[in-house]
């Protein structure tokens, strides 16, 4: 799912938003609002109570690419620096759900009851992230 945001000064998002939507979210462009001043502005990640810069952003450099993931947690954080706007776009990655189906019980040589259909048995939910790996 594509996902965005425009953040000014003074503004933070909380990753931890997000929760309903994904379990990781991939952060691809900084574009710089185009009402910005010419002052620079830094975009940060405080991730796990560290605070990483992404981007310095101005009027001679107005975007960045990026290719990072981020695991969505409550105590991650997006925020700017400086005066002016940035817009942040990316996507979420969706979660997929398998099915594992329960293991039939082993039985003994004396043992004649039959197996069960595996789509009779009852199945637990197992939810598996995607792989960061794709090429």
């Amino acid at each position: 799912m594509i996902w965005g945001i425009k953040l000014s000064a003074g503004e933070n998002y909380n990753l931890g938003s997000l929760k309903t939507l994904g379990e990781i979210l991939k952060l691809s462009q900084l574009f710089l609002d185009l009402n910005s001043t010419d002052d620079d502005i830094s975009v940060f990640a405080s991730y796990e109570e560290e605070k990483v810069l992404l981007a310095r952003l101005n009027t001679s450099r107005p975007c960045a690419g990026l290719d990072l993931f981020f695991t969505i947690r409550d105590k991650n954080k997006l925020y700017i620096v400086g005066r002016g706007s940035v817009n942040i776009i990316g996507y979420l990655e969706p979660v997929l759900k398998r099915k594992c189906l329960e293991k039939p019980k082993e039985s003994s040589s004396d043992d004649t009851e039959s197996l069960k259909n595996p789509s009779d048995s009852e199945s637990e939910e197992i939810i598996i992230p995607p792989s960061k790996n794709k090429h």
